[in-house]
């Protein structure tokens, strides 16, 4: 059949499948299947962890990374020696249970939610203490400093939060 024209209709599209691929040349071996990807480090982490114990650690880990860099390095914001210690307890607690579970003489969630108390009654009165001082305009402020300020506000509140999360039973 031909079109009006008097050319030849443009050829319709076959409805077969394609044709397989070729099969391997003699000697090679055969590509095998990728394997799925397992869970990562962070995902064996925070399933190990409910999310309270995740924000206690976590935010343990914020204030003492804050003392190390801001304090100690660049010289310029402190935390607390209790919020410091409480937050090294949380650590050390966290790795002793995770490395082997039911090594601490007392529980692990107990030891947390006791440190996450002490980091937050001592953490909120630091916290009212520069608020006041920074309302004040008794010192001055530069930008290194309101930032360790913020980030500590950040871990106290983190740790208080996950301190209530936990001891409201949740984990």
């Amino acid at each position: 059949m031909t079109s009006p024209e008097g050319t030849a209709p443009a050829p319709q599209p076959s409805a077969s499948p394609p044709p397989p691929p070729p099969p391997p040349a003699a000697g090679a071996q055969p590509a095998a299947p990728a394997a799925p990807a397992g869970p990562s480090a962070l995902d064996n982490l925070v399933a190990s962890m409910g999310m309270a114990q995740l924000l206690i650690v976590g935010g343990a880990l914020l204030l003492v990374l804050v003392d190390l860099l801001l304090g100690i390095i660049v010289n310029e914001y402190y935390a607390s020696a209790l919020v410091w210690l409480g937050s090294a307890v949380v650590l050390v607690a966290y790795l002793a249970n995770r490395q082997r579970p039911g090594s601490l003489p007392v529980d692990h969630r107990t030891l947390l939610l006791g440190a996450a108390a002490v980091i937050a009654l001592i953490g909120l009165r630091d916290i009212v203490i520069e608020a006041i001082d920074v309302l004040r305009f008794t010192s001055s402020w530069d930008a290194v400093e309101l930032l360790g300020l913020l980030l500590y506000v950040v871990g106290i509140a983190a740790v208080a939060f996950g301190g209530w999360q936990l001891w409201r039973g949740r984990r």
